[in-house]
């Protein structure tokens, strides 16, 4: 999701026409929608594009990862199954930008041979993160890219797996801020000769020309698979707050913690226990700070989704019940995105048939970075059931780094504070007055409105 609250979803399918399960290749598709929640696009076929068996179900590549921005360009990187002459399944890697009305900008783009990507936006381009497969060896791998799909230097090296020390490479999050740094987070089993696996999660951070920044952390961590990990729609567990700290979710014994971090990389609290369920929630947050979670707890037919604020405080939990069409909903794979005044939460679940729908919603984000209520001043204040009083604060708490612009400035104490006071002018009419405050702070912008009801009151 956009900033402005644009968004995308993509999802596999394995349907033919007239909605028959079938076990041929997977397709993959994206669709855009508008802040609104309306569709601005037609679902767009992304793959499979040349004949054989691509994106077979036993070797299914993961859900393609899609970036949005406030203009609606999107664009999108998924992988695809191709079959080689010496009978071996490899994974391509590609990215396709689209302007907001679906259309493509320019063909597909070639990233790499590789698995499990996710995709970023910088300011002016977009990032790429991948697990590569070489001669029996694995490496993490970013590819930056320019504004017009273009790659910027050479694949950069995030580590190195050596032929007899690999198990597992799950999956890899890229997440950047408005600086243009990035952070990386991927999965691994890493197990020598006679030695036990280990799953284990790390996160390195890079400064915006890859190099990296601090040492590698690394967590204890179990990432399922299949249906219920990195090839899910969801369960994106790495945040890159616009402090420059960030959050991470990690899974022990089908409990599920999240670590938070400072801007060096040093643990900024105790690890936070959030609850056992099916899967790991998925967790984003948008250039404000806010932080959400989405995730289906144990037992239940629910999408649940839990807000901190930007001082990792939670502000709101809800939730609803996904109801069933003749078949458990079974929602899986929940995923989370947010912008600065909506989040959307999309899942997949199990309709008549043995098929799935994606569906996906749309939810106000309950944020403290907020313009407050709308309030009412009286010339003449009263007493009793009416609080009307001559002059009253309007706005937010002030947060600590963001300032704050009101317009029109009209009857306000002070039109460059969080919350002035706003005082009726005097006179026997009633009218109203809107007011726009903008809160600014580095990487986050945000323009909401209050009005004021100017009235007479009690004589």
């Amino acid at each position: 999701m956009a900033p402005l609250s644009r968004y995308a979803v993509t999802w596999l399918t394995q349907e033919q026409p007239g909605g028959v399960a079938v076990t041929g290749p997977t397709r993959a598709y994206v669709r855009a929608y508008d802040a609104a929640g309306k569709p601005v696009t037609p679902p767009i076929f992304l793959t499979p594009t040349t004949p054989g068996p691509l994106l077979s179900p036993s070797t299914a590549g993961s859900t393609p990862k899609v970036a949005i921005r406030d203009s609606g360009e999107f664009v999108v990187v998924f992988d695809e199954i191709v079959y080689a002459p010496q009978s071996e399944l490899a994974h391509h890697i590609y990215v396709q930008r689209f302007a907001a009305n679906g259309t493509t900008l320019g063909g597909r783009s070639f990233v790499d041979i590789g698995e499990n990507p996710d995709i970023a936006l910088t300011t002016t381009g977009f990032l790429v993160s991948y697990v590569r497969y070489i001669s029996g060896r694995a490496f993490v791998r970013v590819q930056r890219f320019d504004a017009n799909g273009g790659t910027v230097g050479g694949p950069i090296a995030i580590d190195n797996y050596p032929s007899n020390n690999l198990a597992y490479i799950g999956s890899t999050h890229i997440r950047t801020r408005c600086t243009d740094e990035f952070i990386v987070l991927y999965h691994d089993t890493r197990s020598g000769f006679g030695t036990t696996s280990q799953p284990l999660t790390h996160i390195i951070r890079f400064s915006a020309a890859g190099t990296q920044m601090g040492s590698r952390i690394t967590l204890n961590d179990e990432e399922p698979s299949g249906a219920f990990g990195d090839r899910a729609p969801g369960n994106a567990r790495l945040v890159y707050l616009p402090t420059g700290a960030f959050n991470a979710i990690t899974t022990t014994g089908g409990n599920h913690f999240l670590h938070r971090f400072d801007a060096n990389g040093n643990p900024a609290a105790t690890p936070e226990f959030l609850f056992g369920s099916i899967e790991p929630p998925s967790m984003a947050a948008n250039s404000c700070g806010d932080v959400m979670l989405a995730w289906r707890p144990v037992g239940t037919d629910q999408v649940r989704v839990r807000e901190y604020s930007y001082a990792g405080v939670p502000v709101a939990e809800s939730s609803f019940n996904q109801t069933p069409l003749g078949a458990p909903a079974s929602p899986r794979g929940v995923a989370v995105s947010v912008g600065s005044a909506l989040f959307a939460t999309a899942w997949t679940r199990d309709v008549v048939g043995g098929l799935q729908d994606t569906m996906h919603r749309r939810w106000i984000l309950d944020s403290s970075l907020h313009s407050g209520s709308n309030v009412r001043v009286c010339r003449y204040g009263c007493g009793g059931a009416d609080p009307c009083q001559p002059a009253a604060f309007i706005g937010p708490p002030s947060v600590p780094g963001y300032t704050y612009q009101w317009s029109p400035a009209t009857y306000l104490s002070n039109p460059n504070v969080a919350r002035p006071t706003v005082k009726h002018p005097g006179g026997n009419k009633s009218f109203e007055v809107t007011y726009t405050v903008t809160i600014d702070g580095q990487c986050c912008k945000r323009q909401q409105q209050v009005t004021v009801r100017f009235d007479v009151g009690c004589f």
